[in-house]
């Protein structure tokens, strides 16, 4: 496969885009990790699984598999604990309309 040249989008499609924002989180026995907006939905992807609960209604517990997808949308807030003794990685994907 070959390219010979870049394309640039039109414009007008490129205001349609979401916005994406994807950060690495490492959360301590005890501590929590928050929604980072309220007009975002969110994925959040395990890198080596731990015991979470939701501390925000309808405080829901999650165990999260290393590799494991799983969908926080915005109608849905979050503030997820590390109930845990062990560190638990995740990376959050931040997704604006």
């Amino acid at each position: 496969m070959a390219c010979n040249d870049l394309s640039v989008p039109d414009a007008e499609k490129v205001k349609n885009l979401p916005n994406l924002t994807v950060t690495h989180f490492t959360i301590e026995p005890g501590a929590a990790a928050e929604q980072p907006g309220s007009s975002s939905d969110c994925r959040i992807i395990g890198i080596n699984g731990g015991d979470l609960i939701n501390e925000e209604p309808p405080f829901l517990h999650v165990y999260l598999e290393k590799d494991e997808v799983i969908l926080m949308p915005k109608e849905q807030p979050f503030r997820l604990r590390n109930r845990g003794s062990q560190n638990v990685e995740l990376r959050l994907l931040e997704i604006r309309r």
